[in-house]
């Protein structure tokens, strides 16, 4: 039996003592890896994959959005039937799960149809969408009804298998309120949340409480990032200095704010003229964040 060399030996022990050898297997890369074959269909895949300089050929509109949410590349393939059907499957990978989701929650709406794929799923008519780990998956029909529904999701739920990520939110999203959250309105805004330029990495979501308002939460890099964003909020607004971590103020944009900072997260409440709505899920955010 041939030796190993004794640099390859060391390397492979060193593995195996640190646990090298149990990690986790990386995200699927390449047509190969993300298309599998279906039985009925024939799979073709694009040759082209695009990257974040070359988007705009093939997304115009909205590469911008893309990129700024992390984009790394898109993939294509088209899984066609001898009848004329085709499906074709665009994978977009972005550089976190966390911008794959904010990607995501941009072009989903709470009145779409949910399904249980991947971290989730919806429908729309010709059009199935998914999101798993750092990818967003978008799946379209050159036929609609109720057979091209249910191939899209058949193709679909073969491509999150393939995927094989977990099933999970982003962490942050648990630190926002249940009280009163509207299903699938939550998003997560990577750069100038508000319009201003200050704030970023912002979660958020919908809220009704008589009438509709938000609340965001901000998982800064540090106590000190989170202070420095809070305090140009308050200093653009002319806002009274902050007490017990929490500053009330009429934003010049978006009106009434109440906004809360609790160790390295920035949070609070916009677009809710009613203090005592406001206080009360300033409390809320304050037991959720220690």
């Amino acid at each position: 039996m041939r030796k190993l060399p004794a640099f390859s030996a060391l390397v492979i022990a060193w593995s195996a003592l640190c646990g090298f050898a149990g990690a986790a297997t990386p995200p699927p890369y390449g047509n190969d890896a993300l298309f599998p074959e279906l039985p009925g269909y024939t799979l073709v895949h694009e040759s082209r994959v695009y990257a974040s300089q070359d988007l705009w050929d093939f997304i115009d509109g909205a590469a911008d959005l893309f990129v700024s949410y992390g984009f790394v590349d898109l993939h294509i393939a088209y899984y066609r039937t001898t009848d004329g059907r085709e499906f074709r499957v665009e994978v977009y990978r972005h550089d976190s799960a966390e911008n794959a989701f904010g990607m995501y929650s941009q072009e989903r709406a709470p009145e779409n149809q949910y399904l249980a794929i991947g971290v989730q799923g919806y429908a729309e008519e010709g059009i199935l969408n998914f999101l798993a780990g750092p990818y967003y998956v978008k799946i379209s029909a050159n036929k609609t009804g109720d057979a091209a529904a249910r191939e899209l999701e058949k193709i679909a739920r073969a491509l999150a298998t393939r995927l094989a990520q977990p099933g999970d939110w982003p962490a942050a999203l648990a630190l926002l309120p249940t009280q009163g959250r509207v299903k699938n309105s939550e998003q997560y805004i990577t750069e100038s949340y508000l319009g201003y330029t200050f704030l970023h990495g912002a979660f958020q979501a919908q809220y009704t409480q008589g009438r509709s308002f938000e609340v965001f939460v901000i998982p800064a890099g540090s106590p000190g990032e989170a202070a420095h964003m809070a305090s140009a909020l308050c200093e653009v607004n002319h806002a009274p200095p902050m007490e017990g971590g929490v500053c009330t103020f009429k934003d010049v944009h978006h009106g009434d704010m109440d906004i809360l900072i609790s160790g390295r997260y920035l949070a609070g409440v916009v677009h809710c003229p009613d203090r005592e709505t406001r206080s009360r899920y300033i409390e809320i955010l304050q037991t959720s964040l220690r």
